[in-house]
């Protein structure tokens, strides 16, 4: 029955990482060690994103959400076997 709901993950980021290298890349402003990453939905079935209070289209946000979490089923590749990761 509310008008609005709000999600926030709240990340900590070390220096140098991939993460703060993506921040960086995409000029926001960092907030400490703390990364926050919030979405907001309407009732009307409208949602915003944002990085560290700054607005974010969500195709930036699922390429840091790659960053982040590594999601695969059975059979599929594993990124922790790569190198590179």
């Amino acid at each position: 029955g509310q008008t609005r709901a709000v999600i926030e993950l709240h990340v900590h980021v070390e220096a140098e990482s991939s993460i703060d290298q993506f921040l960086n890349t995409h000029d926001y402003e960092r907030n400490g060690e703390e990364l926050i990453i919030r979405r907001e939905l309407s009732s009307k079935g409208t949602s915003r994103f944002f990085i560290n209070d700054s607005p974010v289209q969500a195709q930036l946000l699922r390429e840091l959400g790659a960053l982040l979490v590594d999601f695969h089923g059975q059979h599929e590749h594993q990124s922790i076997l790569k190198t590179d990761s």
